[in-house]
């Protein structure tokens, strides 16, 4: 019974640092503008469900890595809130994930909508 207790106590911490994120994060909002364009796209071009796979696998991606971006900054700013070398070091390479991600998210649009918007118009 302790081990379904902590799950769900897990869950509901994870859930929480969701809805921070979202509410505290101009980027998430980003994200989530972008997301509903995919998706419209995604349905309007009646892509495969591979395809489909792809694009939930970038928005989640993207969503993950700039969750962890931020989480990583909280943690390096409450631990040393003064400039550091190897602080902004950090945040730069957690930053470089996010645009690692961000790139991969924009090559797989590319690649999965860009030919049959071309075959559109």
């Amino acid at each position: 019974m302790n081990l379904l207790k902590d799950r769900w106590y897990g869950f509901i911490n994870a859930m929480r640092g969701i809805m921070t994120y979202f509410q505290q994060e101009n980027s998430a909002w980003l994200i989530w503008a972008c997301a509903p364009l995919a998706i419209f796209l995604g349905w309007w071009l009646e892509i495969s469900t591979m395809e489909w796979v792809a694009v939930i696998f970038a928005i989640g991606l993207c969503t993950s890595v700039e969750i962890l971006n931020t989480a990583i900054e909280e943690t390096l700013d409450h631990l040393h809130p003064d400039r550091h070398p190897n602080v902004g070091k950090a945040k730069d390479l957690a930053a470089g994930g996010v645009l690692v991600a961000a790139f991969t998210a924009i090559v797989i649009g590319v690649v999965i909508f860009g030919p049959k918007l071309m075959d559109k118009f």
